[in-house]
């Protein structure tokens, strides 16, 4: 964790995270996994002045698909950008 007082932001990096399991929804017609799109929650709690005051934050990642092969990559990097790129501002995130 490092904070950066010039901005004022808090970062996190996490090195080696892996996703072990994950729960796919039903295929829809002809739909393939690197056309599904995730996001990870980042959540955690802190206090400061010795508990007085407990701080619980959040916070989504961007889209993110779920590959099991290298051959899957560009039509998952395809999924994401178009997602970005076309999306309509204000939307409710990952809906399509």
């Amino acid at each position: 964790m490092e904070y950066q007082p010039t901005n004022r932001q808090l970062s996190v990096s996490f090195r080696n995270m892996q996703l072990r399991k994950i729960k796919r929804a039903e295929k829809k017609g002809t739909e393939s996994v690197m056309d599904e799109k995730l996001t990870l929650l980042f959540q955690s709690e802190f206090n400061v002045g010795g508990g007085e005051l407990v701080f619980q934050v959040w916070t989504l990642s961007l889209p993110v698909v779920v590959i099991v092969h290298g051959n899957q990559e560009p039509h998952g990097w395809a999924t994401v950008t178009w997602d970005n790129a076309f999306s309509p501002p204000g939307r409710v995130p990952f809906a399509v």
